[in-house]
Parts: structure tokens; sequence; C-alpha cells
């Protein structure tokens, strides 16, 4: 396995594949690379100033630490199977409609209103659902 520069133009938050932390990409990166070429990961600064031997450290740290999240979402799961009634999301719109009106914040057709008002942009067709659109149940 081998390392190697490589110049970036992208200015973002990073995950580091070994440590898992997020971190400011800069000019150059580094990237760690199978001998035929393959990219690995690449790697944050703070596992290059803990040298190889910090990065074993590190990288056996990120693995318990996604074994607890594995085992966490084992349990989610299971507990999910157990689920008697899980509600739709009709339920929960009338469930939020009902906070909000207890609120004085009046019924999502109220508040669509003062919207449409405030920006005449702003009126939804009550048959375009957004939610529904983007699990792709309407087009």
């Amino acid at each position: 396995m081998k390392t190697e520069f490589i110049p970036n133009n992208v200015f973002l938050d990073f995950p580091c594949g070994i440590c898992g932390s997020y971190y400011e990409l800069s000019f150059v990166t580094v990237a760690l690379h199978l001998d035929d070429g393959t990219t690995i990961s690449d790697v944050c600064p703070m596992c290059l100033e803990a040298g190889k031997t910090g990065l074993e450290e590190r990288a056996k740290e990120r693995i318990r630490l996604l074994g607890e999240k594995m085992e966490r979402a084992n349990q989610m799961l299971e507990r999910i199977a157990r689920i008697d009634h899980f509600p739709t999301l009709q339920e929960y719109r009338k469930a939020e409609d009902e906070a909000y009106a207890e609120a004085g914040f009046g019924t999502v057709e109220e508040r669509e209103n003062e919207d449409a008002e405030l920006d005449p942009s702003a009126k939804q067709d009550p048959s375009e659902d957004p939610v529904e659109f983007l699990l792709g149940r309407k087009k």
C-alpha cells in the first residue's frame, strides 16, 4: 500500500476514511492506495500527525465505534419488528395540524393562505404533496 499527495480544488468538510473525523480539505490531500492504484481512503491531518502507529490505533477506535453503532442499529431493527402501530404520513400531518392549531398558529390551510398573501407564489396546490413526490408516489 502506498500514499500519494493529490491536488484538490474542493473546499468542504470531508470524512477521513481512517478515523471518520470530518476535516476541511485543503489544496492537497493524502490518499492511501493499493499497489494496483485503487484508492482506499483519504487521510485527515490528525491521522497524519498520529503517524503509522497512531494511525492503526485511530482505525481500531473507529472500528470499535462502528461496532457500537451496528449493535444499536440491530437493536433498533429488533424493536421496529415489535411496533404494534406505526403512524401513517396522513396521521402525522393531522396530529401536526392539531398541534399547530392548539398552539394558536391555525390550520395548515390557514398558514398556507397567510404565506400566499405574503408571497403569492408560495401557495401550494393541495394535490401537490412534496413528501409524496419525494417518495416517488406522485409525479
